[in-house]
C-alpha cells in the first residue's frame, strides 16, 4: 500500500486537496473527474471515481 500525504490549500472560501501527478496517472484521473468521498469512521476517507451514467 502506498500512502500519499499532501497539504490542503486555501483558495478564498474553498479548500483544495491537491493529488500528486503520479497518483492521478496511476488511477487514470484528471481534471473534471468526479470523485465521491466516503468517511470510513476511523478518520480516513475512501475516494471513488464516479462513473458517468450514460
Amino acid at each position: 500500500m502506498t500512502i500519499y500525504r499532501v497539504r490542503l490549500e486555501q483558495d478564498g472560501d474553498d479548500v483544495i486537496l491537491p493529488f500528486p501527478d503520479e497518483l492521478l496517472e496511476k488511477l487514470g484521473w484528471g481534471e473534471g473527474t468526479n470523485i465521491e468521498f466516503t468517511a470510513r469512521g476511523d478518520g480516513s476517507f475512501l475516494l471513488t471515481k464516479v462513473e458517468d451514467e450514460a
